[in-house]
């Protein structure tokens, strides 16, 4: 019985659990420095909706946005095994972003009302962000298709 409470207990602080702030915030974005069209593209996301604006440095309109209701269930999927305090702790960049233009990505967290921006090569998200980045990806590419 020791062995098991020991265990649990372990496993719990691990995990670190902890209760999400209300103001929860979460954005996503990828860029590319040389290209034509709508080449940087962010999704603002919060517990209700989800907001893309495509930005063009040539096109007309210059900013596009995109927006839809966020299910209850893509908002706890985001935030299953999301541990702001690691997030907080991250560098600010991984790897050499849009360099040679190979595209860059962020996650960028505001919470409590502090907010963090960890950028990364494109497609080269950090082992601790892989699973969120995937999560947020697919949220994005629900609205890329999007014309106002």
């Amino acid at each position: 019985m020791k062995n098991f409470l020991f265990l649990s207990l372990l496993l719990f602080s691990l995990s670190g659990c902890k209760k999400l702030p209300a103001d929860l915030q979460i954005k996503y974005g990828t860029s590319f420095g040389m290209c034509m069209g709508y080449c940087i593209n962010e999704a603002t996301i919060s517990a209700k909706t989800v907001v893309l604006n495509s930005t063009s440095r040539n096109e007309k309109p210059a900013v596009k946005t995109c927006s839809r209701v966020l299910t209850e269930s893509e908002w706890t999927s985001l935030k299953n095994g999301f541990v702001v305090d690691k997030f907080m702790g991250m560098k600010d960049t991984y790897g050499c972003p849009d360099c040679a233009d190979g595209g860059a990505e962020w996650i960028e967290i505001t919470a409590n009302g502090t907010t963090k921006k960890v950028t990364y090569d494109y497609n080269k998200a950090p082992d601790e962000l892989k699973d969120l980045a995937a999560k947020l990806k697919e949220i994005m590419a629900s609205l890329n298709k999007c014309n106002p």
